[in-house]
């Protein structure tokens, strides 16, 4: 009975995670995407190979190609919000504080990079081959190394805050830190394959992937790893996750798998293509894009229910901003909030909640110094995101 009764349970989980729909889109490109980046205000940035560098403010429906790098790759992008951010390609970085319409600041950092990430706005990590890893304390302007115990390829970095971090390679390589990469040790996860893919989404949960549809879940922030069964044998590549709940991993022959309670279990998606997906960015739960070679862009939910929803919205007051201790969020008489969900820099939720009262008081006393972004959702489906920074 027990057999008969986990049989249904995976029958009804996987039939349900097919009803999710990747649309391809119409991109015009043909370079392989390597990278790619969704702003809390919905501009979507993808990158690749040759210096291919677009942009799209209507949900990938059409795209802005900019020459970013002078025909180098591009590795990977990373945004703080709409206007400034950065590039990486094999000789350092490249910054803009005009959405990517130019690129007027160089960053040089040392070795061949493949990915970096950001806790804050001025503290960053990149990485790469032969375990080069390179450490900023001013938002990407300059670098300087950090020593990761190895000399192993590193794929991926991945900080749940300014301490806590995790870095991934080959040969299942895994290092975690937890005084912001000033040291490194063996993150002591028991893989086969080489390793792709983290995702650290707070001091104590995390995820790995990589080759052969391997998957790792730590929560107790890396001193012991779970495997986690995947529907598929594919490399995985790239991954992320929403919340603790909701986590996407693409690779692959179009292999994109997603979890709805943290990796228990894992379902196959529905996609339309056999390229390889390299780069995956999920807005909430069913909404995102993937990314991958031979110009492939691929979108979960459509324009009129994603991120384009969010509008400008002055009924809704955030106060006080800069803000040390608490952050007072009041929307006008008659103008509803139906949620208010709060993300970092990087996009990655740390609350959601339903008010009770028009006007309510959150401490942010134990946050981080750095960019946060309050999204308020009205009654009527309309959002508005209100940046707040924590000094």
């Amino acid at each position: 009975m027990k057999r008969i009764l986990l049989a249904t349970i995976l029958a009804l989980s996987f039939t349900n995670s097919q009803s999710q729909t990747w649309t391809t889109l119409n991109s015009g490109f043909n370079e392989s995407l390597t990278s790619l980046f969704i702003t809390p205000q919905g501009k979507v940035f993808v990158a690749g190979t040759g210096g291919l560098f677009a942009t799209s403010t209507d949900g990938g429906e059409t795209w802005n190609q900019i020459n970013a790098s002078d025909g180098e790759d591009i590795e990977d992008i990373f945004f703080f919000n709409e206007n400034d951010g950065m590039i990486l390609y094999k000789d350092g970085v490249l910054l803009t504080t005009d959405g990517g319409a130019t690129f007027p600041v160089f960053g040089s950092t040392t070795g061949e990079l493949y990915d970096l990430t950001f806790a804050d706005e001025n503290r960053g990590w990149a990485v790469g081959k032969d375990g080069i890893v390179n450490y900023s304390t001013d938002g990407g302007q300059t670098w300087m190394l950090q020593s990761a115990g190895t000399s192993e390829d590193l794929e991926t970095v991945s900080f749940a805050d300014l301490n806590h971090g995790l870095l991934v390679g080959k040969n299942s390589l895994a290092r975690k830190t937890s005084d912001g990469g000033s040291n490194w040790s063996n993150a002591g996860v028991n893989g086969n394959e080489d390793f792709a893919t983290v995702s650290f989404i707070d001091a104590n949960r995390a995820w790995i992937a990589g080759a052969g549809g391997e998957i790792f879940y730590t929560s107790n922030g890396g001193t012991s790893w779970t495997p986690q069964f995947s529907p598929v044998e594919e490399d995985f590549f790239t991954m992320h996750f929403v919340n603790a709940s909701n986590g996407f991993i693409a690779g692959d022959n179009g292999t994109i798998i997603s979890t709805t309670d943290g990796g228990s279990i894992w379902n196959q998606n529905n996609t339309d293509v056999n390229a390889p997906l390299n780069a995956i960015f999920m807005v909430t739960h069913d909404y995102g894009f993937a990314v991958g070679d031979n110009g492939t862009i691929l979108r979960l939910g459509d324009v009129s229910t994603g991120i384009n929803e969010i509008k400008n919205n002055i009924s809704i007051e955030v106060f006080p901003n800069p803000a040390s201790h608490f952050i007072t969020i009041q929307s006008a008489q008659g103008n509803e909030i139906q949620r208010i969900d709060l993300t970092d820099a990087s996009g990655r939720l740390i609350m959601s909640l339903i008010p009770e009262e028009a006007k309510m008081d959150f401490s942010i006393g134990d946050f981080k110094q750095g960019v946060y972004f309050v999204t308020t959702t009205n009654i009527d489906g309309a959002k508005t995101i209100s940046k707040v920074v924590k000094q």
